[in-house]
């Protein structure tokens, strides 16, 4: 699908991991890169939420608490969860959601449970966010020791917590999903309590990129090749990403690419009554040769007319495309070639014309 609209996620910041994980008995020892704090532990029972106009039990509802709390391996006392998880129940024990994201949903969307434990998580942190923090960091908290096992993919439950329509959707594609830790050694944690990574494996990805990938642009087979090498990798996520490894890298031995692919706006040339866009990957990656008269689908990730698409010839030009837009026509036509530099769209693989 190529009719989502695509929120950019936060760039990478912060210098990388410096040690690798290791799986033996853990020591306190100096923090690496990521020094996060504690806002708020949060813990709520089961109550009925009311999704799709039925109410289901659900944990979902946290609240702060005033108080330290003690983490078991399945997460915290008196937390309760009504469904069992996907991937497990210790890859699922103790949610993480940086506090910095709350802003940015309230400036979207106005009112709503955007405060700490809004999204259910059990733990709001300053720092640590999405684009810091790698599958298989350990990380140091209170008199615990966690590891960073995998993003949190949203449910219904979640668009039925805050009351958006579609927001499970638009938070994913936000990339501001929060993650899940798995605990190495029980231990209490507190409001206040530092939050740093102590181990990390320099190679294995990032949350963001796992989300990215896993969720997004699985035409990548090359960070699907990585995320699979993380030996933190829950079991159960390795099926899913295995299948869509495969079938993209048959898709690219067919000249193409799997599922959709967002591809930047490097350059744009008015030429009488249409637009020449150059098309570049932002991951630096060359795009497939086309060898015959083509056309390209794309979609507008921002704006009155996100996620609309429109097809437009396209050629190849070294490792990038060149699209030739018309400026008249709907609406969405125009949009399309108002397209400016810098700017991102969403592309399915050339056919040919």
């Amino acid at each position: 699908r190529i009719s989502e609209p695509y929120d950019h996620p936060p760039s990478a910041r912060g210098p990388p991991h410096l040690c690798a994980i290791v799986t033996r008995a853990y020591n306190p020892v100096p923090p690496v890169s990521i020094q996060g704090r504690v806002h708020s532990v949060n813990v709520g029972g089961l109550r009925d939420l009311l999704v799709r106009d039925a109410p289901i039990p659900s944990g979902i509802v946290k609240v702060p608490q005033d108080r330290p709390c003690n983490v078991g391996r399945l997460g915290l006392d008196g937390d309760e969860r009504a469904a069992p998880p996907k991937y497990g129940p210790e890859h699922h024990a103790v949610l993480v959601y940086p506090l910095e994201h709350y802003a940015y949903w309230a400036a979207r969307f106005g009112e709503g449970p955007f405060e700490p434990g809004g999204f259910g998580e059990n733990v709001t942190v300053v720092g640590a966010t999405e684009d810091e923090v790698r599958v298989g960091d350990v990380i140091a908290c209170g008199s615990a020791r966690l590891v960073v096992a995998q993003p949190r993919i949203p449910c219904r439950k979640l668009t039925a917590r805050v009351g958006v329509p579609s927001f499970a959707r638009l938070f994913l594609e936000s990339a501001r999903v929060g993650y899940f830790l798995r605990v190495a050694s029980p231990g209490v944690v507190a409001a206040g309590d530092a939050f740093f990574v102590v181990e990390s494996d320099p190679d294995a990805p990032t949350i963001a990129e796992f989300v990215r990938v896993a969720e997004r642009e699985y035409w990548d087979a090359v960070a699907l090749e990585q995320i699979l090498a993380a030996r933190a990798l829950p079991p159960l996520w390795r099926p899913a990403l295995e299948d869509k490894l495969a079938r993209a890298r048959s898709a690219l031995a067919d000249g193409g690419w799997f599922g959709a692919r967002t591809l930047c706006v490097e350059a744009r040339v008015e030429d009488g009554a249409n637009v020449v866009l150059t098309l570049r990957c932002p991951r630096n990656r060359p795009l497939p040769a086309i060898e015959r008269p083509s056309s390209i689908q794309m979609a507008l990730t921002r704006g009155e007319h996100c996620g609309a698409r429109r097809s437009c010839a396209v050629r190849s030009e070294g490792e990038r495309y060149v699209a030739c837009a018309p400026r008249s026509g709907d609406e969405v036509d125009r949009a399309v070639a108002a397209l400016g530099v810098g700017e991102l769209v969403r592309c399915l693989a050339p056919q040919r014309s």
